[in-house]
């Protein structure tokens, strides 16, 4: 690539943020709470896809409650101080990052960063609990797997819109007349 015109393919890779990938249920099978060092199978599809996105130089980081209270990413070389004295949730939290660290030594390759803090460098969160809304909107693009869903609407044949409640859909125009057709049935 040219110089000063655009920028290296590793300059480029080094800039694009990093990708969140929840552990629990996301990564790891999870059925219920054992322990801090529990950690589940594999699951493939998604170990699969931090395997390719690690081959692409994108940054893959573990982002996973378990290592609260940790306020900063622990890194595969992250030392405690000698004189530190945590507490017993701290405890649990190295407990749990140490378990995960060797989970991904073992079934990814490599160590990965592993963290519970949200910065602006993510791009992307992979998480079984997350529900992606449309930004600057409120829309949800997704929806939550913990809360019933109420069925789609029925479309129209006609016009591809949903029918609002009370149209029997039976109307033969088309386009932005079906759609005034629709709002006439209601009202």
């Amino acid at each position: 690539m040219e110089k000063g015109n655009r920028m290296t393919h590793e300059h480029d890779n080094k800039h694009r943020g990093w990708i969140g990938v929840d552990f629990d249920g996301t990564l790891a099978e999870y059925n219920h709470w054992v322990s801090p060092t529990h950690v589940g199978q594999p699951i493939g599809q998604m170990v699969d896809r931090v395997k390719r996105w690690i081959a692409e130089g994108r940054e893959v980081r573990i982002f996973t409650a378990r290592v609260w209270p940790f306020n900063m990413p622990i890194t595969p070389d992250l030392q405690l101080l000698p004189d530190y004295q945590p507490d017993a949730r701290t405890i649990q939290a190295a407990a749990a990052a140490l378990a995960i660290r060797d989970w991904c030594q073992t079934h990814i390759g490599q160590v990965l960063t592993i963290t519970c803090v949200k910065d602006y460098a993510m791009t992307e969160l992979y998480d079984d609990r997350a529900v992606q809304v449309e930004k600057n909107t409120g829309r949800l693009v997704g929806y939550s797997t913990r809360e019933p869903q109420k069925p789609a609407p029925p479309k129209c044949a006609n016009c591809d819109s949903a029918m609002p409640e009370g149209c029997g859909g039976l109307f033969r125009d088309e386009g932005p007349l079906c759609r005034l057709n629709h709002e006439d049935a209601t009202a």
